[in-house]
C-alpha cells in the first residue's frame, strides 16, 4: 500500500494552510500511513515538521493548492467559490486521479468541469478546531459596547464586508445605538493597496466600526469577546471562521448559501437571503484573487442581514440566543476522526 503525502503550505497561521495542517493529522487518526511535502521550507518548531517525507514510486501525493500552478499530480485538494472553476483549473483536474473538496456546494460546481469523470470527486468536510470552545480568555477593547458584531476575514472580492457594514448602520443608526459596536479583525491582500479607502469609507460613516490589529495566539478569544459573529459572504467552499465561531457558543450569521450550508441550517444559525446568481463584473477585488468577470456569485441581501441581526440583538436581550447550544454539536460532525473516515473511504480505493 502507497504513502499518501500531502503537499502544499504548511508555515503560517491562514485559514488555507491550518487546513492544509488537519488533512495529513486527519489520515494519521484513520491508520493511513501519510507523510507531508512542503512548498515552503519549515520553522525548527513546525508541528508537522515530523511527517516531512519524499515523494517516489510508492507514494500517492495530494496537492493542495492551485491545480494550474502545479500541474501534473495524481490528485488535488481544492475549492471553490463561484458558479464555475477557472478554466485553467480544468485540465490538470480532469488528468487527475482524484479530486477531494470541502463541500457538496464545491463537488457540485466541478462537477461543471466538461467531461470532468464526477465518479473521482468527493467531499471531505473541513475538520473543526478541537481547541475552539465557548470557555477561556476573551478580548478586553479600549472601546466598551453593550453589544458587539464582529468578523473575521481575509478581503477578497467574495467577502464583500461593505455589505454587512451598510446593513449594521442601517439596522443600528448610532443616534439610537451608540453602545453596539462592530469589530472587525481581517487581512488586506497585499495586492490590495487601496483596502485602507474601501474600509475608512464606513468608518467615516461610523465610529462604532472598528479594526482589530493584534496578534491572537489564540483566535476563540476574539469570537468569545463578541455578541453575534457576521459573516455573509457571496460564496463559500466551507467558511472555517463560522465554523470556529460557532464552536465558541456564539451566534453566527452567514449566507443561505454555498459551502457554509454543510455545518449552518435555520436550527443552529441565522441565515442571510441571496440575490440570483449574477457575474461578478470588475468588482475591484476581483485581480488579486483569481476571479474573472465571467464568474458569478450570489450576492447577500442587505435587508436579510440587517433582520438576523435585529432577530440576534433581540433574542440576546432577553437572555442566551436560541441556536447557540444547537451549534455546538457540529464539534463531533466533523471531528478529525470522522474526516478521516471520509479521506480513507475516497483514498484507499487509489493506493
Amino acid at each position: 500500500m502507497k504513502t499518501i503525502l500531502w503537499k502544499g503550505f504548511f508555515e503560517g497561521n491562514t485559514g488555507y494552510i491550518n487546513c492544509s495542517k488537519k488533512y495529513p493529522l486527519a489520515l494519521e487518526e484513520a491508520g493511513m500511513d501519510v507523510g507531508i511535502v512542503p512548498l515552503r521550507p519549515l520553522s525548527e518548531d513546525n508541528e508537522m515538521k515530523r511527517l516531512v517525507k519524499q515523494e517516489g514510486s510508492d507514494t500517492f501525493t495530494i496537492l493542495h493548492q492551485v491545480p494550474s500552478q502545479f500541474p501534473g499530480h495524481q490528485g488535488y485538494y481544492t475549492v471553490t467559490e463561484f458558479d464555475l472553476p477557472p478554466p485553467e483549473w480544468w485540465i490538470p483536474i480532469s488528468k487527475a486521479d482524484v479530486l477531494l473538496t470541502q463541500s457538496k456546494f464545491c463537488k457540485n460546481i466541478f462537477g461543471k468541469i466538461p467531461g470532468i469523470d464526477k465518479d473521482k470527486i468527493h467531499v471531505v468536510n473541513f475538520p473543526i478546531d478541537e481547541t475552539m470552545n465557548p470557555t477561556g480568555e476573551v478580548v478586553l477593547y479600549d472601546k466598551q459596547y453593550d453589544f458587539l458584531f464582529g468578523s473575521c476575514f481575509e478581503w477578497v472580492a467574495r467577502k464583500k464586508p461593505e455589505l454587512m457594514w451598510e446593513a449594521f448602520i442601517n439596522e443600528f443608526p448610532i443616534e439610537e445605538y451608540p453602545n453596539v459596536g462592530f469589530i472587525n479583525k481581517m487581512s488586506p491582500y497585499p495586492a490590495l493597496r487601496n483596502w485602507k479607502h474601501l474600509y475608512n469609507k464606513y468608518t467615516y460613516k461610523d465610529s462604532r466600526i472598528h479594526l482589530f490589529k493584534e496578534h491572537l495566539n489564540d483566535i476563540g478569544a476574539f469570537y468569545r469577546s463578541l455578541n453575534c459573529y457576521c459573516s455573509p459572504s457571496a460564496g463559500e467552499g466551507w467558511g472555517a471562521t463560522m465554523s470556529e465561531a460557532m464552536l465558541c457558543g456564539v451566534p453566527v450569521i452567514g449566507s443561505r448559501h454555498s459551502g457554509n450550508l454543510d455545518f449552518m441550517n435555520d436550527k443552529n444559525s441565522y441565515l442571510v437571503e441571496t440575490k440570483k446568481w449574477t457575474h461578478v463584473g470588475n468588482d475591484q477585488t476581483n485581480k488579486i484573487s483569481m476571479v474573472y468577470p465571467f464568474q458569478r456569485w450570489k450576492l447577500p441581501k442587505v435587508s436579510s442581514i440587517q433582520k438576523q441581526m435585529r432577530i440576534v440583538y433581540e433574542e440576546s436581550q432577553n437572555g442566551s440566543p436560541k441556536k447557540v447550544q444547537e451549534a455546538l454539536k457540529i464539534r463531533k460532525q466533523f471531528s478529525l476522526k470522522v474526516i478521516g473516515q471520509q479521506l480513507k473511504k475516497a483514498l484507499e480505493p487509489l493506493i
